[in-house]
């Protein structure tokens, strides 16, 4: 009996460490794939009403009247369900240190576009689709986009940050 209770100790530790391995290389390629960019705003869903439709991403370029986004490239934000929201920065991360690439988004389409690499990112999570990239000849990993923090403010008010 002892030596079971070893073995699912060991297992269990095995299980236990690959996981934070696997997690902690996850976390570390996908964070700032893009330069640091301070970022908050407060959204009103009564200027942007794709954001009362699930699945609809809006384009928001200027929070009052300062332009937001690395480089004041802007942000999609999209309804996930009755209660969460995703938002990512509008700058393609798929070209190295030239961050000068906007993404577009076309209405009814799951994916946010680079014109210039062909880059397809999920609109839901921001991961790249790695068939649908063309230019990714070297099989490499294409970085997420840049996620930013959401949390409604109250019946009108989203708020979109990476300031903690």
């Amino acid at each position: 009996m002892k030596l079971l209770s070893k073995i699912a100790f060991f297992f269990l530790f095995i299980i236990i460490t690959i996981s934070f391995i696997y997690c902690s290389k996850d976390e570390t390629m996908n964070q700032n794939t893009i330069p640091y960019t301070r970022m908050y705003a407060e959204i009103d869903f009564r200027v942007y009403n794709e954001l009362y439709s699930i699945n609809t991403p809006a384009t928001v370029n200027k929070y009052g009247v300062r332009l937001i986004g690395y480089n004041g490239h802007g942000i999609f934000i999209s309804k996930i369900n009755s209660d969460e929201y995703s938002a990512f920065d509008r700058t393609c991360p798929n070209h190295g240190d030239d961050f000068s690439n906007v993404l577009e988004y076309t209405k009814g389409d799951l994916f946010y576009h680079c014109k210039e690499c062909g880059a397809k990112y999920n609109f839901i999570n921001g991961y790249a689709t790695k068939d649908l990239n063309p230019q990714n000849t070297e099989n490499r990993i294409i970085p997420k986009l840049q996620e930013y923090n959401t949390r409604i403010i109250n019946d009108y008010t989203l708020r979109v940050t990476n300031i903690r």
